[in-house]
C-alpha cells in the first residue's frame, strides 16, 4: 500500500541522513587521530555507531511485517547501504563494507537496499559500486534475505537525469544482476517518476519482468499519491 511505501521511505532516508552524519563524524576522528589503527577504524565505527550492542541483542527479535500486498516478510528495520560508497565521502574499502554487511545479517537484518546509481570514486580513482559490495556481502544468504535495489536515475554532477524507457529498465536490469551475482531482484524500484514516460509504460514492463522470473516486485521510489 502507499503508506506502507512511505514507512519503508522514512525508514530507508532517515538511515541516509545517519549513515551521513556518522560519516563526516569519523572522517573527522580520523582527522584528530582518536584512533590509533586506522586500518580497521572504519569498520569499528560503522559496527559501533550504526549497530550499537543494544541493537544487536534485539534485532533478532524484531517485529516482522509484510512488503505490500507481497509474500513477502522482513524485519520491520530495513539496511540502507547507500553511505557505504556514496554520498558520504570516500567509499569504504570494499572488504570493510562486506563485513559491515554481513555482520548486520547475523544481527538480524534481511532488507537490503541499493540502487545501480549508488556509486562513488575510491582513492585510486575506480568507481565503487554500491550494487557490487552488495552483492559479494549478501552472497552466502542470498536467499534468507530480501535484495533491493533501483533503476532510472543518473548522477550528473549538478542534478539528476531521469530515464525510465522500456529499453534502459532492461538495461538497468541486466547491469543490476551482474553487480549482484543473482538472477533475479526482490523488490526493483522506479529511483524517480520519469516526466517523459507514462506510469502505465513502467508498469508493464515490470510486469513482464515478474513473469519472466527476474523481479519479484516493483515500486517507487520518493513519490507520493499524486
Amino acid at each position: 500500500s502507499s503508506e506502507e511505501s512511505c514507512l519503508w521511505a522514512v525508514i530507508i532516508c532517515g538511515w541516509k541522513r545517519n549513515v551521513y552524519q556518522r560519516k563526516k563524524s569519523l572522517e573527522l576522528s580520523l582527522k584528530q587521530n582518536v584512533y590509533k589503527n586506522p586500518n580497521k577504524c572504519q569498520s569499528d565505527f560503522f559496527m559501533n555507531n550504526f549497530f550499537p550492542k543494544s541493537m544487536r541483542k534485539e534485532s533478532r527479535k524484531m517485529k516482522r511485517v509484510r512488503l505490500g500486498k507481497t509474500d513477502m516478510y522482513v524485519n520491520a528495520i530495513g539496511l540502507g547501504c547507500m553511505g557505504l560508497t556514496h554520498a558520504s565521502g570516500l567509499p569504504t574499502p570494499k572488504e570493510e563494507a562486506v563485513e559491515i554487511l554481513r555482520k548486520a545479517h547475523d544481527m538480524g537484518y534481511d532488507f537490503y537496499d541499493t540502487a545501480e546509481c549508488y556509486t562513488g570514486v575510491n582513492p585510486d580513482g575506480s568507481t565503487a559500486y554500491n550494487e557490487e559490495v552488495v552483492g559479494e556481502a549478501v552472497k552466502p544468504f542470498r536467499k534468507d534475505i530480501i535484495l533491493c535495489t533501483k533503476f532510472g536515475v543518473k548522477h550528473m554532477g549538478d542534478h539528476l537525469e531521469f530515464d525510465s524507457s522500456p529499453e534502459t529498465i532492461r538495461k538497468s536490469l541486466e547491469g543490476s544482476l551482474k553487480k549482484l551475482q543473482t538472477d533475479y531482484v526482490d523488490v526493483y524500484y522506479q529511483h524517480r517518476i520519469d516526466p517523459k514516460v507514462e506510469p502505465e509504460v513502467v508498469a508493464g514492463v515490470m510486469k513482464e519482468l515478474i513473469e519472466e522470473g527476474k523481479i519479484k516486485a516493483w515500486g517507487i521510489s520518493e513519490t507520493n499519491e499524486e
